[in-house]
């Protein structure tokens, strides 16, 4: 805050200053001699004063609005001055809202007016998952959780997820903002392995290791997430109906899937979804013989013992 006074201190001495700076009278003789008042212009001494004032006012502004994010950081923010206090139970705030920001600070040469003044700005490093592995989220801010779930719904793309003010409902206008889209608590949507600009006040990851699927077997998906399935019933081929099959499920329905994953690497929150690998090879059983035939008959006698 003491920038800005001084800023506003230095361009009021620029405007006000040079007025004190009057013209000089000397008395002296001319070339014929004869004695007379002469003025010095200081005109010059009031442009330095005046142009040295501005110029320090505009470092003073460039220091308190210019900052540089570095390619393997993401700029992190918390408001201290000049916003409103954000709602009760919100720990992340809006852009017009004092507290740690849903919004963070890309890579490169940023511009914003007074950012150091009105904002603690942390440079965190960018979030990066291993090959192999996923990242788990969990959001620390949203709608509540509804009502018999466990685990927020799923994102369209794990981008959108982590774009803190999409998650967070900002629309960028105070009188159209309806609240949060994202689900505080764990996610649904996963991050896979590369390098990803986190709000890390908002989001807490662990990361956990992805699902291979190896040659000569599939993976079946049971789903312990979604909505149930109300459609007709869905069987293997060659399996009738009985009470004891058990129906599958289009894909995203809560049950076992009627898609199967082939060979390949996943990321499968298993948190949500329980792998089952099916072996598909051939398999090959040899009747070597060899052994004695042994017949046991079986009856049952009238008080209904098996004999």
């Amino acid at each position: 805050m003491f920038q800005i006074i001084f800023m506003f201190v230095l361009f009021a001495a620029a405007v006000f200053a040079p007025r004190f700076i009057k013209d000089v009278k000397k008395r002296g003789r001319n070339r014929s001699g004869d004695i007379e008042d002469k003025v010095q212009n200081l005109g010059w001494v009031r442009l330095i004063v005046r142009v040295s004032c501005v110029a320090l006012a505009l470092v003073c502004f460039a220091t308190t609005s210019l900052l540089w994010v570095g390619s393997d950081e993401v700029g992190h923010l918390k408001r201290i001055y000049l916003g409103k206090q954000m709602p009760p139970g919100r720990i992340i705030a809006m852009p017009d809202e004092m507290g740690p920001q849903a919004r963070v600070l890309m890579p490169g040469f940023q511009f914003h007016a007074f950012i150091r003044v009105t904002h603690d700005i942390e440079m965190l490093s960018i979030m990066e998952v291993n090959p192999g592995h996923y990242a788990y989220l969990t959001a620390k801010d949203g709608n509540p959780m509804p009502d018999g779930q466990f685990i927020a719904p799923g994102w369209k793309s794990h981008e959108d997820m982590i774009n803190g003010l999409k998650f967070m409902g900002w629309t960028g206008d105070r009188d159209t903002y309806k609240g949060p889209n994202g689900v505080k608590g764990p996610q649904l949507t996963v991050l896979p392995p590369g390098r990803h600009r986190v709000n890390r006040y908002m989001f807490a990851a662990i990361e956990e290791k992805s699902t291979p699927v190896k040659t000569g077997f599939v993976a079946v998906i049971k789903s312990n997430v979604g909505e149930d399935y109300t459609g007709a019933p869905i069987l293997p081929t060659g399996i009738a109906a009985s009470a004891l099959s058990v129906p599958i499920v289009p894909k995203g329905f809560r049950g076992v899937w009627e898609k199967v994953y082939t060979p390949g690497e996943y990321y499968i929150n298993k948190h949500a979804y329980d792998v089952i690998p099916i072996d598909t090879r051939v398999q090959t059983w040899g009747y070597l013989g060899g052994y004695t035939r042994r017949i046991i008959n079986l009856s049952i006698s009238d008080d209904g013992k098996i004999v």
